[in-house]
């Protein structure tokens, strides 16, 4: 049956071959065949067999021709496929649909291993209207419509919004994230734009904007960073600037090292450089100034041209506008500072109303604060020389120090209300507590707590603690006087100096402090001056004169007696420009012995226990070396040319030598030849065998008699 089947069929195909254009029908109920159809096959019992395979063996078909249908029954996505000319397609069943196939209104039953996408190594694209609106590739991924230009060749690029990237060529290494981000970039590259139309127009590299338009303007700038809405919106070629803040350098274009941190920080700047600014409206109006940092709400607000500042607090600086060199740090510091320069001002609304003064410093709140045109102050403390105006070349340190003074100058305060009172006066020195805090005057120098704390007069001296008890020494500048206890001093007690001096000879109580200078360049020390002769008419002194002293006298109960000191003599002739000296240390000693106990010579040899030390180190006594060492009495050393003479085979010879000084209590002794010795021959032993004499052993080792040579050896004893 089977056979008369395959007939059947192969005679219609045969008949359709040869009638060309006539359709063919396949049926039970002789039907004519579809006049659409060359061939028509009718069944309500059976249906086509086409050819079965699996997929591999489907993708082995060499050279398929367009519309050819195979069944594909392994390993996965069953069904019909036909060949398109280009590549298979799958005639997937509803069935299939339902569980394979990504329905417009959701799916069911998916699992981890479905997916949305290409199972080859081809690119994915998204499109909505037929417009291109996303794109995955290895190199580049692309969302929104016309984000990221078809034809770019560059790579490493993320654009995600409408027109992103739209107009990108050969750039690489950009992310655009929002609506026209980097839109019309074409070749910058390394970029990151986050927001509505950042870096719009950037054609630079490697620059950062977050924010609604953000580096919007920016053509060729790069490496600059913008945070905020309209952030550096109008810079084009600035580089490295970095603005965080809705506004922040909103008018640069060309200014470049500049860092904004605020709300309008640096709003108005357009080609200044190296600025910083910290803070809502921070060099808000800087529009060339260079090198300025500016931290806190307004700070260096006004600022246009000015340059160097430092302003660190809200409102420091906040007029400064040509102002250059200026430090300012504390709320309202320097506030009102317009073209002053060089100014430090450090607490809360220091040097406020400082206008055109330069060169001042103020630490401390309220310190130099109504000062204006007053130059070259330094003031630290809590409303140090606050009311000063114009006075210049002061120096206050400590509260309320100088707090009154106006135009005096040339002062200097050190201490809480220090020249408290003083308004005018000039050229001041106090030191203390309230030293000279009631002072009006000028020239007067105040040394101590409430030293001269009365004083209205001018060119006095007060060193004192307390302003009750007369001072410990009072001076009066005009007619050189001084007093000790006494504000008051008279003829016998008050000196222009102090001189103590005497002639003759027996204990040194010389002490002379003297000064004749027309600067105060010079230093006045402690000077020991003697010589033979009077003090009217000197002569020279002479080798071994006691030249000075410095003694202790101490009470033993009775009276006052020597017990150290330090002695200085002439030591060697004396000539015009050289005095040799010598020092010699005394101590007394607990039997009520006095004296010399360390000498050093003019030529720096030390003697200890000597006067005359030979050496660079002359103990005259036992010594101990180190930590862990002995105690030794002496150590001599001898050099001795011996000639020990014949020694015979397998025998000693022994041979004795002076050395002086050698004694045979706790002696070692040491014998180093200068030069080698034969061989065979060993010193065997050494000792001092009597006073100032040292026996040596040598000893021949070997089967013939030795004669050593005569050579040099180094005795060392150690007692």
């Amino acid at each position: 049956m089977r056979f008369q089947t395959f007939l059947l069929i192969t005679a219609f195909f045969l008949s359709a071959q040869q009638a060309k254009a006539q359709s063919v029908a396949i049926n039970t109920d002789g039907s004519a065949a579809n006049a659409s159809a060359l061939l028509d096959v009718t069944s309500t019992q059976k249906g086509v067999l086409i050819p079965r395979m699996s997929r591999t063996e489907r993708n082995a078909i060499a050279a398929p021709a367009a519309g050819l249908l195979v069944f594909q029954n392994a390993p996965d996505s069953l069904g019909f496929y036909y060949y398109t000319g280009t590549g298979w397609a799958w005639m997937h069943s509803n069935a299939n649909a339902d569980t394979l196939a990504w329905r417009t209104g959701g799916n069911t039953g998916t699992n981890a291993n479905h997916f949305i996408g290409t199972a080859d190594n081809r690119d994915l694209i998204f499109k909505r209207n037929n417009v291109r609106s996303g794109y995955i590739s290895t190199t580049n991924t692309a969302w929104g419509a016309n984000a990221l230009n078809p034809a770019s060749t560059g790579f490493n690029n993320t654009a995600l919004g409408l027109q992103a990237l739209l107009s990108n060529t050969t750039s690489s290494r950009n992310t655009a994230i929002g609506v026209r981000a980097l839109t019309f970039n074409t070749t910058g590259a390394d970029n990151t734009a986050i927001g509505m139309e950042t870096l719009r127009w950037n054609e630079g590299n490697s620059n950062v904007a977050v924010g609604f338009r953000s580096l919007d303007s920016n053509t060729t700038g790069y490496s600059n960073a913008a945070m905020g809405t309209k952030s550096l919106i109008s810079n084009t070629i600035g580089f490295q600037n970095s603005a965080v803040g809705m506004n922040a350098l909103f008018s640069n274009t060309s200014g470049n090292n500049n860092v904004a941190s605020g709300f309008q920080s640096l709003y108005f700047n357009t080609s200044g450089y190296n600025n910083t600014a910290n803070g809502m409206e921070a060099l808000k109006a800087n529009t060339s100034g260079y090198n300025n940092t500016a931290t806190g709400t307004q700070a260096l607000f006004a600022n246009t041209t000015g340059v160097f500042n430092t302003a660190t607090g809200v409102a420091a600086l906040s007029s400064n506008t040509t102002g250059y060199n200026n430090t300012a740090m504390g709320m309202q510091a320097l506030n009102s500072n317009i073209n002053g320069i060089f100014n430090t001002a450090t607490g809360m609304a220091s040097l406020f109303f400082n206008t055109s003064g330069s060169a001042n410093t103020a630490t401390g709140m309220d310190a130099l604060k109504f000062n204006t045109i007053g130059y070259n102050n330094t003031a630290t403390g809590v409303s140090a020389m606050s009311a000063n105006t114009e006075g210049i070349f002061n120096t206050a340190t400590g509260v309320l120090a100088l707090s009154t003074n106006t135009t005096g100058s040339n002062n200097t305060a050190i201490g809480q209300q220090a020249l408290n009172s003083n308004v005018s006066g000039s050229s001041n020195t106090a030191l203390g507590w309230q030293a000279g805090f009631s002072a009006t005057g000028s020239n007067n120098v105040f040394l101590g707590l409430q030293a001269g704390y009365n004083e209205t007069g001018n060119n006095k001296l007060y060193i004192a603690n307390n302003a009750t008890n007369p001072p410990i020494i009072y001076g009066d500048f005009n007619n050189k006087t001084l007093g000790f206890g006494t504000i008051t001093p008279n003829s016998t007690y008050g000196y222009a100096k102090v001189e103590i001096a005497s002639e003759g000879f027996g204990a040194p109580a010389d002490l002379l402090i003297r000064n004749a200078a027309n600067d105060a360049g010079y230093a006045p020390g402690l000077i020991f001056q003697h010589a033979r002769g009077t003090l009217a008419t000197p002569t020279t002194v002479n080798n071994g004169d006691y030249l000075s002293a410095i003694s202790t006298m101490n009470y033993d109960g009775t009276n006052y007696i020597l017990s150290a000191g330090l002695d200085i003599y002439a030591d060697g002739a004396i000539a015009a420009g050289i005095v040799p000296t010598k020092l010699q240390f005394n101590t007394m000693n607990t039997t009520g012995g006095y004296g010399a106990r360390l000498t050093i010579k003019n030529d720096g040899k030390v003697g200890i226990g000597t006067t005359v030390p030979a050496a660079r180190l002359d103990v005259a006594a036992d010594f101990k070396l180190g930590t862990s060492g002995s105690v030794n009495n002496a150590l001599i050393k001898s050099t001795q040319n011996i000639d020990v003479g014949s020694i015979p085979a397998n025998s000693e010879l022994d041979i004795t030598v002076a050395v002086a000084s050698a004694n045979t209590s706790n002696s070692a002794v040491f014998v180093s030849p200068e030069a080698d010795i034969e061989a065979g021959v060993v010193i065997a032993w050494a000792r001092v065998s009597a006073a100032n004499t040292v026996k040596i052993r040598f000893r021949n080792t070997t089967g013939s008699a030795i004669d050593p040579a005569a050579i040099n050896y180094v005795i060392s004893v150690l007692q």
